[in-house]
């Protein structure tokens, strides 16, 4: 390994364990504001979801930062990967918007789940059509 991949390797993964315990973060405060989950299955779930975001940012996010920073030709997202980031981009703007649902009148009408399930679709739909229309998943760019 030369030194420009070791330099590489040490800011992706500083970066993704920052990466992770931001989300992980946003997380539990979701599951704290819209569950009322107590303290202890807190940080259980919090360390856990700590983990599984390390290792998914290690084995995939990180080798094709790799690709892109060094020029290489760049592979495609696949679907899996796209729905994934859907999920996960509409959860987390889920989560920070879920203190305006008592500030709109008709969400604040709504049952608590009906609320929350506007929200996610709210930020799925924009995330989605960007992910599938833009980045084309399944196909090389």
């Amino acid at each position: 390994m030369d030194a420009r991949t070791c330099r590489y390797y040490l800011w992706a993964w500083l970066m993704v364990f920052a990466s992770s315990g931001f989300y992980s973060v946003i997380l539990m405060a979701g599951l704290k504001q819209i569950f009322g989950v107590d303290d202890a299955y807190l940080n259980a779930v919090g360390l856990a979801s700590f983990v599984v975001f390390c290792i998914f940012g290690v084995c995939y996010l990180a080798p094709r930062l790799k690709r892109i920073e060094f020029g290489e030709e760049e592979r495609y997202t696949s679907v899996w990967g796209s729905r994934v980031g859907i999920v996960v981009g509409a959860s987390i703007g889920t989560v920070l918007s879920f203190p305006v649902i008592d500030k709109v009148g008709f969400l604040r009408e709504l049952p608590h789940w009906g609320s929350v399930g506007i929200l996610f679709i709210v930020f799925a739909c924009p995330v989605s059509v960007f992910s599938h229309y833009f980045w084309k998943p399944g196909r090389r760019h």
